[in-house]
């Protein structure tokens, strides 16, 4: 009688369920469960993420084993080391064949206690390095003098993007022979609806009250500092475009902020903040124009989202974003400055049919590139060969 080959046991670490990781770990994690890996994973729910616990029951009910581990995104010496003394208790205990980190916090914290258990497998997508989107010169040397530390743990670094494998690689973190690029994917859309059409636009715009009339410009992003939200307000200030609404689809530390800058700049019969949104499909395919203003970047799921609606893009030419627009063919890339933004808006807005078809060019090259399916066989076909 043949015996079943066990399955190999994988533990994603991260620090903060929100956002695009999130996004990651709801979509990669059931389809690993699937293809046949034991899968937990251990997280930190001390952010505020809005419907984290209902997301965290959708993986529980996919198969995905979740654990909580208290850790916290700024550098504390004394939190740092309970959390790792933490990880350590439940690495030693369960004894996983891979731990697959993710960002800063979590792949240190990760593979320092991976590394003194004895976990034989340890990879990390960093999803951004964070010298490369920190506003401090001397707080972005500490965390690049941290990674290459840290690389000396990693068994294979899995870079969301070409330029985040050559920035590993140029800054000496990791060898050529352990980085991979694996692209983030999501599923094709399974509607119907003859997406960017105008009269697809129209229907959506006119089932929320908005003026069919009127120009949807969107942004969907954390509100925090490097996602560049106050860039995008002031692109809407500085538009020159009659008719247009700008919205701003999300939450975070910035929202007050945001919020009492509308106003004084009066600015909030032109520009909204809709908040956190469960299903925003429906935003992206009224939007004539999606813009992302970040400092960075690893694989944005909101530009493959944008991608998939055949909704035209704005996006700074960033370390992530240059990797997935091919400037004036899938999208137009600009400097990370207000002015160059609004221009790009007001340039695309006065030529539909320019804008049809860099979307067109853009879902094409979504399809090619960016789906769910290939990022889960790439990610496995690793996961097996180093195990």
């Amino acid at each position: 009688m043949e015996t079943q080959p066990r399955k190999i046991r994988v533990a994603h670490i991260l620090e903060g369920f929100n956002g695009g990781i999130a996004t990651y770990m709801c979509t990669v994690l059931p389809e690993l469960v699937a293809a046949g890996f034991e899968v937990t994973l251990i997280c930190s729910l001390t952010r505020k993420v809005p419907n984290v616990e209902s997301r965290l029951s959708e993986l529980t009910a996919a198969g995905v084993d979740i654990r909580v581990v208290r850790m916290y995104r700024e550098i504390n010496p004394l939190r740092d080391l309970c959390s790792l003394v933490v990880l350590l208790r439940l690495l030693l205990a369960e004894r996983f064949d891979i731990i697959h980190t993710h960002v800063s916090k979590a792949g240190a914290l990760g593979r320092i206690a991976g590394t003194l258990v004895g976990v034989p497998v340890r990879v990390h997508s960093p999803h951004c390095f964070s010298f490369l989107r920190c506003d401090s010169v001397v707080k972005a040397e500490v965390y690049r003098r941290l990674e290459k530390m840290l690389g000396r743990l990693t068994t294979k670094l899995l870079a969301i993007g070409p330029t985040e494998a050559q920035t590993a690689v140029a800054e000496g973190i990791v060898a050529t022979d352990r980085c991979v690029v694996v692209d983030n994917g999501i599923a094709v859309s399974d509607t119907a609806s003859p997406l960017g059409t105008d009269e697809y636009r129209i229907a959506l715009k006119r089932a929320r009250g908005i003026d069919i009339g009127r120009r949807v410009i969107t942004t969907v992003c954390r509100l925090v500092d490097y996602k560049g939200v106050f860039r995008f307000i002031e692109a809407a200030d500085q538009s020159r475009a009659e008719r247009t609404l700008f919205n701003i689809v999300g939450e975070g530390q910035l929202m007050s902020q945001a919020r009492a800058y509308i106003e004084q700049h009066r600015l909030h019969e032109k520009v909204r903040l809709l908040g956190y949104r469960e299903d925003v499909a429906p935003i992206y395919g009224m939007s004539d124009i999606f813009v992302l203003g970040s400092d960075g970047e690893a694989c944005p799921y909101v530009l493959l989202e944008a991608m998939r609606a055949k909704c035209p893009i704005v996006a700074t030419d960033v370390v992530g974003t240059r990797d997935m627009i091919q400037h004036g063919k899938t999208g137009f890339l600009v400097e990370p400055d207000a002015k160059a933004i609004s221009r790009s808006i007001d340039c695309l807005l006065e030529d539909p049919i320019r804008r049809h078809t860099i979307a067109e060019n853009a879902y094409a090259h979504f399809k090619k590139s960016y789906l769910l399916k290939r990022q889960v066989a790439e990610i496995t076909k690793i996961y097996r060969e180093c195990a």
